[in-house]
């Protein structure tokens, strides 16, 4: 991938990286990206005649996550909705007791890479080739990733809008998505895209990118919550906790119009009866070390 030398990035991660589901150097072939609407058609025909009447649960597993995710990509195009933003929770690789991305950024690229190759697959079924990519900023891990017609920018930053601007104004690609931008533009009174005009600017050309998959766990004072969004549906929020057999399981908290941000999360924990947020940190504590110790004299799991 040509990602140059890192102090915090071993061989086996760099390996690792360039050695993704995806080739450099992506070009789309017009006639390509004819068939590849064709077929997205032909699959939103049948996908038509499908009711779903219930709310999209909480994916168990990263094989249901991916799943999840081209569903609500493909729901979206097929209202006409060529530019979105997803956010994928990234599995764990190479996590220590300290840090779970001791490697950082391009660690986390790992993660996405393979995640983002399966979604693009499934959206493009019986495309011909492999996911192409080309790096856009390696420092950053940002990269283009491409299959038949389509294209998904990891980790975008405000300093590669212009790179964005590029990708969006291009008539040749069908489906233009950025996955996991790494931008913030809330609390800070100068965030990442400056002030001013410039704030306007930038914040206009994202807008244009539709939120049409979120999957995101937050640790919030010991307890464990997951933010889903799944393209046409509201938000939702889950908790995860133990049950009486000590497996860790999904409670449902409700559902928004907007993201529920980090301060409307601790509240709707804490108005939980039983809540762990809640508690003080020496109750925190106590709970924390029974739950450790039940776990030490459970079986091995043997699936």
């Amino acid at each position: 991938l040509g990602w140059r030398s890192h102090p915090h990035t071993s061989p086996r991660e760099r390996t690792m990286l360039s050695s993704s589901s995806c080739s450099t150097n992506a070009r789309v072939s017009p006639s390509l990206a004819r068939r590849s609407m064709n077929k997205t058609r032909t699959r939103a025909a049948r996908a038509a005649r499908t009711v779903v009447s219930t709310l999209p649960s909480l994916p168990l597993n990263t094989k249901e996550q991916i799943e999840q995710a081209a569903g609500a990509i493909e729901a979206a195009l097929r209202d006409g909705k060529t530019t979105q933003a997803i956010e994928l929770n990234l599995p764990l690789i190479g996590a220590t007791d300290l840090d779970d991305w001791p490697g950082g950024i391009r660690q986390q690229y790992g993660a996405l890479a393979p995640m983002v190759s399966e979604v693009l697959r499934l959206i493009n079924a019986g495309a011909e080739g492999t996911c192409q990519q080309r790096v856009i900023d390696d420092a950053d891990a940002v990269a283009a990733l491409t299959l038949g017609s389509d294209v998904v920018v990891s980790f975008p930053t405000a300093e590669v809008l212009d790179d964005l601007r590029a990708i969006e104004n291009k008539n040749d690609f069908r489906l233009k998505i950025i996955a996991n931008p790494q931008w913030n533009t809330k609390g800070a009174i100068i965030g990442d895209f400056g002030f001013g005009p410039w704030k306007r600017q930038a914040e206009e050309f994202v807008g244009k990118f539709e939120q049409t998959y979120y999957l995101k766990e937050q640790r919030i004072q010991g307890e464990i919550v997951r933010t889903l969004k799944v393209y046409p549906n509201k938000w939702q929020v889950f908790a995860l906790a133990p049950n009486e057999n000590n497996k860790i399981v999904a409670e449902a908290l409700g559902e928004f119009d907007e993201r529920p941000l980090y301060d409307q999360l601790k509240k709707l924990l804490e108005s939980r009866e039983g809540s762990i947020a809640a508690m003080n940190w020496v109750e925190r504590a106590k709970r924390e070390a029974t739950f450790n110790a039940k776990s030490l004299q459970a079986p091995p799991n043997q699936e």
